[in-house]
């Protein structure tokens, strides 16, 4: 099967789905908290900046072979690249979120309830 998208292989996870829901974190959660009942415009505005960000690489893929395949390579030869780029997918996820909590943390202190 032909993809003009991504496939689902470890590369698009890493590179793409975690780096994503960091993004998501790193907005919606100090946003949120800032005031702890704004939910709307935290929400549109964290799903906002993660569609730009996967409309921004899938763009990329599109236009850069490099990209592409270093994204969709699959097989053997490619999974090391694949299994790294998970890997720091997973860790610009951990410090996004990690980040986002502590401003959170910070802000809410001084939300008066």
């Amino acid at each position: 099967m032909d993809y003009l998208f991504f496939a689902p292989h470890m590369g698009f996870w890493g590179g793409v789905c975690f780096v994503m829901l960091g993004i998501f974190n790193i907005i919606f959660i100090p946003m949120f908290y800032k005031t702890a009942y704004k939910y709307g415009a935290a929400m549109i505005a964290s799903v906002v900046a993660t569609l730009l960000f996967s409309i921004g690489v899938q763009w990329l893929a599109i236009q850069n072979s490099f990209v592409y395949d270093m994204f969709n390579g699959a097989g053997a030869d490619h999974t090391m690249l694949q299994l790294m780029i998970l890997l720091v997918g997973i860790a610009i996820f951990a410090v996004f979120t990690i980040v986002s909590y502590n401003i959170a943390i910070k802000r809410f202190e001084k939300v008066d309830i």
